[in-house]
């Protein structure tokens, strides 16, 4: 029986998500690679990750805080470095406004 690679690769990716118990859906990408997983605000180290770069850009992060949303992406970018893009960019945003308190 001859497969063609598209069909190969979509039997593969539907094969591959699982649900553990009830709580939690993975992929077996993640147990293969568990550093590929998503980083979010529950794993608590993205909060401290938003402190660093809070630290490292005081004058973004004021800017920020009187309303210049322009000025998030810097910051933005720091977390997103240091997590390797596994971080929501969106979910950062949020954490950011609320941890300098933003004006906006």
């Amino acid at each position: 029986m001859d497969v063609d690679l598209d069909t190969a690769r979509a039997a593969f990716e539907d094969s591959t998500d699982f649900t553990v118990g009830l709580e939690e859906e993975f992929s077996i990408l993640d147990a293969v690679d568990p550093s590929s997983r998503a980083i979010s605000a529950e794993d608590g180290g993205l909060a401290e990750i938003i402190e660093r770069a809070i630290a490292a850009d005081p004058d973004a992060a004021e800017q920020v805080r009187q309303g210049n949303m322009r000025a998030v992406g810097p910051l933005v970018g720091f977390v997103m470095k240091e997590t390797k893009g596994r971080a929501d960019g969106g979910e950062i945003t949020r954490l950011i406004r609320e941890r300098v308190g933003s004006g906006s």
